[in-house]
């Protein structure tokens, strides 16, 4: 039981026991760390409190009778965003009811981190879409410009380096067009 105790004080995740009116019996000093609040004023909190302030969510979702897993956004004490995952079982009580025990997780950074990395990728998107109309934008001139000179000329010099450039300007084409489709792949969930 002392290790047991130890193990849960110790934990890198905030830990509680909650009673079968959804209600904190116990917290570990991670979980009121997470919050922002101290053990003692955990004690006795609905869960809802914690979690789900706007309270959209049914508690019956998160304590069902089997192990459920949920990230929720919130709010610490001091206002600040919060996002948790939460893993949530029942857990038979000694007066024979069923309470839930409950693993709850800080993931703001992680859920930060995924944001930068989202609107990173939106302005990259936004800069090689703007970046390859430039270039077909210039590739249409220079294709207009060597069909008119294919056009006015009979020298086959003349002639000859023209479709060499032609073909050029066509194989540059097709590579804009494979780095879109390659961006976009990049960008958008695989699908068949």
């Amino acid at each position: 039981e002392q290790r047991l105790s130890r193990l849960i004080a110790l934990a890198e995740e905030g830990i509680c026991l909650l009673s079968p009116d959804s209600r904190i019996w116990f917290a570990n000093p991670k979980l009121s760390s997470i919050f922002g609040t101290t053990p003692g004023e955990l004690q006795g909190k609905e869960i809802r409190e914690l979690l789900d302030r706007e309270q959209v969510i049914p508690l019956t979702e998160l304590l069902s009778d089997k192990p459920v897993h949920q990230e929720f956004h919130t709010r610490k004490q001091d206002g600040s965003e919060l996002y948790v995952r939460v893993v949530a079982a029942p857990y038979p009580l000694d007066s024979g009811e069923e309470g839930h025990l409950c693993v709850i997780g800080d993931i703001t950074t992680f859920k930060d981190n995924e944001k930068a990395l989202l609107l990173s990728n939106k302005k990259l998107s936004l800069l090689g879409s703007m970046t390859r109309h430039d270039i077909v934008n210039q590739l249409t001139t220079i294709r207009g410009m060597l069909g008119l000179v294919h056009r006015k000329t009979t020298d086959e010099v003349i002639l000859n380096l023209v479709e060499a450039a032609e073909e050029a300007a066509e194989r540059v084409n097709k590579h804009i067009e494979f780095s879109k489709e390659y961006q976009k792949a990049g960008m958008q969930v695989p699908v068949w």
